[in-house]
């Protein structure tokens, strides 16, 4: 299964619409209602190692949000906050030592930059382990480990897909697609997923943001295509207004050109202006409707500029901000 250059703006965007779901396939049961939502802020992403003038680093999303009780910072804690910090990290790479090695210093920044407690979470694109638990970054002087760091994960390959795309969390039925099942499931589980998604009770903007999802990161050729296309038309009619994004146009193009080039091409026009069309939406959900100046501008932008105003938007407060204004 590949992963687009764009899946960091994508996820990442489905992320901020929904944090209580994304808390939800942890299964934690201490993070049962434990989190004020309507009080929750994105933080700009932007940190230094070492303020003023260290290394920036920029980390994938971080949320600021009242607890509904109190959090101790251990067990015996003289102190207790209201706010807390949770950090998300998307990793695509199929190991873990890459991000196991910046946890700490995220953590150590965040700490000292909101005062709070600090939540890390990492979802695995590639990498399984076992589905969902807690792992530990380690230092070490020599063989001792003189400081470790907790954090939980979601490893959604090693995780049922069937089970997820059938379950009860919107949000696990989208990410589906990166989990486990056999090959010749594809299309059932693509057509499933955009029937519950079609379905289900969230508002356009959400299902457009999930129902995008299933089809960026689980594309059909051939037989798999015609069976779930058949799907489509005799099992799960809703689904078809959540079908063809602009993705599959594109997948449509190439294919119908009948040559490899064509299909290169069509897949490349699709997916740019797929990503066009979520950052439209997204730029009139955040500040409404957009002048002529504005699309005339977001018309004009580059794949990778693209990719660099969605990762903008995310805390930007204004087009202005975003360049798409004067």
């Amino acid at each position: 299964m590949p992963l687009e250059e764009d899946h960091d703006q994508r996820l990442k965007i489905l992320l901020t619409e929904m944090l209580s779901e994304f808390l939800d396939l942890h299964q934690e049961p201490d993070w049962k209602g434990a989190f004020d939502f309507p009080s929750l802020s994105w933080q700009d992403k932007e940190v230094f190692l070492q303020p003023p003038t260290g290394q920036k680093r920029f980390l994938d999303l971080i949320a600021r949000l009242r607890s509904l009780q109190p959090v101790e910072d251990s067990p015996t804690a003289a102190r207790t906050w209201q706010d807390s910090v949770i950090f998300i990290e998307v990793e695509s790479r199929d190991y873990t030592t890459d991000v196991k090695r910046r946890l700490p210093d995220y953590h150590r920044m965040l700490s000292r930059n909101h005062g709070v407690p600090v939540l890390p979470l990492v979802l695995y694109l590639r990498v399984g382990l076992q589905g969902r638990g807690w792992d530990v970054c380690e230092e070490r002087f020599g063989k001792t480990v003189i400081a470790s760091l907790r954090y939980a994960y979601l490893g959604l390959p090693a995780l049922d897909a069937l089970e997820y795309v059938q379950g009860g969390n919107i949000l696990g039925v989208a990410l589906s697609v990166f989990m486990r099942f056999a090959e010749d499931h594809r299309p059932a589980v693509k057509a499933l997923a955009l029937q519950r998604i079609a379905t289900c009770g969230e508002n356009e903007y959400r299902k457009f943001l999930l129902a995008e999802c299933v089809e960026a990161y689980l594309p059909l050729e051939g037989e798999q295509q015609a069976e779930f296309e058949r799907l489509l038309a005799q099992e799960y009619t809703e689904a078809k207004m959540q079908a063809l994004t602009s993705f599959d146009k594109g997948r449509i193009k190439g294919r119908d050109e009948g040559r490899d080039e064509g299909r290169k091409e069509g897949r490349n026009e699709g997916r740019e202006e797929g990503q066009r069309t979520l950052l439209e939406r997204q730029l009139r959900k955040r500040f409404g409707p957009l002048s002529p100046a504005a699309l005339q501008r977001l018309q004009a932008l580059s794949a990778d500029k693209l990719a660099e105003v969605g990762e903008a938007l995310i805390t930007a407060s204004s087009l202005g901000e975003l360049g798409l204004e004067p």
